[in-house]
């Protein structure tokens, strides 16, 4: 991040927002701060900053004669981290700033949980800064040559003007291409994101960021009954979701990751919890087989005997979710079926839902196993790697020339021995796409080893936006697949138990299979994207369409508007519209809503 020049900062301002903390840090002995006026409802004053929160929702604060710290979420194994110190676990802060000052050095590698933290040591006068391994928590940061800003609200330091916010090209252009570059951009030149799994610490003007690690159980390999095991760190997962005495709820989709969180719910005691899924019940048949899940959802619920909450989707817009965005954020995100969450949101605060359970990401954390296949093949495992290609193309119904032709191009990718050509599928125009300064090659494969799909850096950002959303309504999300010792496993597991019989996802459905053996058996999961489709009215259209004709001016020299229109007319006829244009229409109208909405972003 460039440093800015010397600037009168101004924090005059006042901002009230559930459940959130901010800081603003001197970097040196000399840097005068101005006389802050609350910029939310409590606030800790020290010589060398000021720190402020609201004291709710995930919010923890403990200011001691050690050290002051500001805790948003939890840390999950806190209590086993009192019991071995003999520390009181009476409050999440105050008992994190007596785990700090046990061992201030290597505190970090014990904690588990979904957080972003905040630490001020006042005998060291350091700051210190953490965020989970997963991003589960946003903490946005201000690196400017006086002072450090940071807050777990990227709209509390857009609206304090402490100093001009530029437009990050880049990052809007990525978005407008489908693509992410990394987790540690926002929308904005001066802000960034503290990266998942990082620490910053400010020291008298010098500003370190590097990552940390966690000090995993050294039992956690899994050549050893793994099922029994994989159940048991599962079930932990839940275990330790942080939701005592709160109003429990689930998203399900009757997907394999859901229906499992459901299972694994029941299998711990959890009783009287509410289940939510959204419905496309209205769509014509051909489209309902491929997105409905309603028969899955009601195979879990005839297990569990848990209540469920039917959700009806007929007429509701995804543009209208979209126009709503800067209630939930204060940049653009890429959450097409927004409008389905929304749904969810309002019912469940209907049924004072508290903390809401999904199974985010458990495709990713589990793995589909698609590494197996280059693995085979290295070891010259011939007979192996036929039956696997030969047993995936029918238990996934996909033509086997098909799946030899896609899992090849994918390994000769993966080796090297093949790129895929720099071509231009996206709305941004070549002379833009092409240029150095933007360009962007994607190099992931179907194929890629289990450690480098966790690192795709959309998972933090998918956490953070689901976070945000739900927060809106005074809900918070748990996602137990994102358990630090429940990843170590899997990924220590041997992948033919990631893959085996052309599976996907193997171990997942093992489980699954003594309780919903239906579930555990479906190949694929919906496809959202037509229902998506389908819900996009001629009303909506003419709604995009007035969007290209009133188009930003930052996205005049961007935006390629003959491609775009072509687009627009692929969706009005639908049967020639796809899922990567219709998300780039959707993009575009976010970005162009958002830019409108920011009078004061400039370009640099």
């Amino acid at each position: 991040m460039r440093p800015k020049t010397k600037t009168t900062i101004n924090l005059s301002w006042r901002f009230i927002d559930m459940s959130n903390f901010l800081g603003v840090f001197k970097k040196y002995d000399n840097c005068v701060l101005p006389t802050v006026k609350p910029v939310l409802k409590n606030h800790f004053v020290q010589a060398e900053g000021h720190f402020y929160f609201v004291q709710e929702f995930d919010i923890s604060t403990y200011d001691g004669c050690q050290s002051m710290v500001m805790l948003s979420g939890f840390v999950s194994n806190i209590e086993e981290l009192c019991s071995s110190l003999k520390i009181r676990c009476s409050c999440q802060a105050r008992a994190l700033a007596q785990i700090y000052d046990n061992n201030p050095k290597k505190f970090q590698q014990n904690l588990k949980g979904n957080f972003a933290i905040s630490i001020f040591n006042k005998r060291t006068k350091e700051l210190i800064l953490l965020r989970d391994h997963f991003g589960s928590r946003p903490l946005y940061i201000i690196d400017h040559v006086d002072f450090l800003a940071f807050s777990t609200d990227l709209g509390l330091l857009v609206k304090s003007n402490m100093l001009p916010l530029h437009i990050n090209q880049r990052t809007m252009i990525d978005f407008l291409c489908l693509r992410v570059r990394n987790n540690t951009s926002t929308f904005y030149e001066e802000i960034e994101r503290l990266e998942a799994s990082h620490m910053l610490v400010l020291n008298r003007e010098r500003v370190h960021i590097s990552p940390y690690l966690y000090s995993s159980p050294a039992h956690l390999t899994s050549d050893r009954d793994p099922l029994s095991r994989f159940k048991n760190k599962f079930e932990d997962a839940i275990r330790f979701s942080h939701y005592r005495e709160k109003n429990i709820g689930l998203m399900l989709s009757g997907g394999l990751d859901s229906s499992a969180i459901a299972i694994g719910m029941k299998n711990i005691g959890l009783h009287n919890v509410q289940t939510f899924s959204g419905n496309y019940t209205h769509l014509p048949e051909k489209q309902r087989k491929l997105v409905d899940e309603t028969n899955f959802q009601n195979a879990v619920s005839d297990v569990t005997a848990y209540n469920h909450n039917t959700i009806p989707l007929e007429n509701i817009s995804p543009l209208a979710s979209i126009d709503k965005q800067l209630h939930y954020f204060h940049e653009p995100v890429h959450i097409p079926n927004m409008y389905l969450f929304e749904e969810v949101a309002i019912a469940a605060k209907q049924k004072h839902i508290e903390v809401m359970f999904d199974g985010q990401d458990g495709d990713n954390v589990i793995s589909h196993g698609g590494e197996r296949f280059p693995e085979l093949l290295k070891r010259l495992n011939l007979i192996t790697f036929t039956y696997e290609i030969f047993c995936y193309s029918l238990f996934n119904k996909i033509k086997l020339k098909n799946t030899i032709k896609f899992f090849g191009y994918h390994i000769l990718r993966k080796w090297g021995l093949k790129h895929p050509p720099a071509n231009n599928n996206s709305i941004i125009q070549d002379e833009v796409f092409f240029n150095e300064a933007f360009f962007y090659q994607f190099t992931q494969t179907a194929v890629d080893d289990h450690q480098d799909k966790l690192a795709v850096p959309l998972h933090a950002f998918a956490w953070e936006w689901r976070y945000l959303f739900f927060k809106h309504f005074g809900i918070e999300v748990r996602s137990p697949f994102y358990d630090r010792d429940l990843v170590n496993f899997c990924l220590s597991l041997p992948s033919k138990w990631k893959l085996r019989h052309g599976q996907s996802r193997y171990i997942l459905r093992c489980y699954l299979n003594e309780q919903l053996p239906s579930v555990s058996r479906r190949p694929k999961k919906a496809n959202l994207y037509h229902g998506i489709l389908y819900n996009i009215l001629q009303k909506d259209i003419r709604k995009i369409k007035q969007a290209v004709s009133d188009m930003h001016p930052i996205l005049e020299p961007v935006i390629d508007r003959a491609r775009l229109l072509d687009c627009i007319e692929r969706l009005r006829d639908k049967r020639t519209a796809s899922d990567q244009g219709l998300t780039t229409i959707l993009a575009f109208y976010s970005v162009n809503l958002w830019l409108y909405n920011n009078k004061n972003i400039g370009l640099v």
